[in-house]
């Protein structure tokens, strides 16, 4: 079958990888995966943080938001996470998106416990060359699974993998293709964005706060905050706060100590 493109071109369909079938973005590395189908339980007891590893506060806060996540995402249409639309360029044999897909089959068995390990002693600075490598083990229905990387890094990218697994299928939350083995590492050390309210101020919390969430999901590290410049001075001073009370388009339009902090320690 030929499918024209732009500009006149024409190629044949090309089927879709396991990596690219899957609801994730960026595309995973290396995928395994099976038919098996089970149903999550986000209310139940969903992770369990395993002993011996660094970063317990930093990684039950991440869990508790994992559970947050699923919980909200029942029963929501449009699907609440835009973000999962995101797709590789290209045309494929079917146009359906990975997160419109059905399971091959009906959920036969309850997902069990997702453990998360972390196998540092110690924090990891998030620099250029951290590593955020990470292996997600899904077993077949009825069973459970295993987060496994070096750094809390990584952790956190896999927990953003996992939560993007898990789909509505119109009457509760699934996974598909259960067994499913999954190993991720990003493609580039910096994946980063700016952000410039210098010129154009954005809300903290419909706008920004928001941002942060999708970067999470997309796997992204760096925020480039660029809060001030010669348009507009909105950064708010506890030292000397004559400059943003001078300096910024209006009296509203001033990101507080407190909000900056928040950007800063989520």
């Amino acid at each position: 079958v030929l499918v024209g493109v732009a500009r006149g071109a024409w190629t044949r369909a090309m089927p879709w990888t396991h990596e690219e079938r899957l609801p994730v973005w960026p595309r995973p590395r290396r995928v395994s995966v099976g038919s098996g189908t089970a149903v999550v339980q986000a209310k139940a007891p969903l992770f369990q943080l395993a002993a011996g590893g660094c970063c317990k506060e930093l990684l039950e806060a991440a869990l508790r938001r994992a559970e947050r996540r699923l919980s909200w995402a029942q029963g929501v249409e449009p699907l609440p996470l835009p973000h999962l639309r995101v797709r590789a360029t290209g045309v494929r044999e079917d146009g359906t998106p990975p997160e419109r897909r059905q399971c091959e089959r009906a959920p036969s068995a309850v997902f069990g416990t997702l453990s998360v390990e972390v196998l540092s002693s110690a924090p990891s600075p998030l620099q250029f060359g951290a590593d955020e490598s990470y292996t997600l083990e899904l077993a077949a229905a009825g069973g459970g699974g295993v987060l496994r990387a070096r750094s809390e890094w990584g952790v956190l990218h896999g927990l953003e993998t996992f939560t993007s697994l898990v789909q509505w299928d119109g009457e509760q939350l699934v996974l598909c293709n259960l067994p499913l083995t999954l190993n991720d590492a990003p493609e580039f050390s910096w994946r980063g964005l700016l952000l410039d309210t210098a010129r154009h101020y954005l809300p903290l919390e419909s706008a920004i706060m928001p941002l942060l969430d999708g970067m999470a999901a997309l796997k992204l590290n760096v925020l480039h905050w660029h809060i001030c410049d010669a348009s507009a001075f909105p950064f708010g001073s506890e030292v000397l706060p004559a400059l943003p009370a001078r300096g910024a388009y209006a009296p509203s339009t001033v990101y507080s100590p407190t909000a900056m902090r928040a950007v800063a320690l989520p």
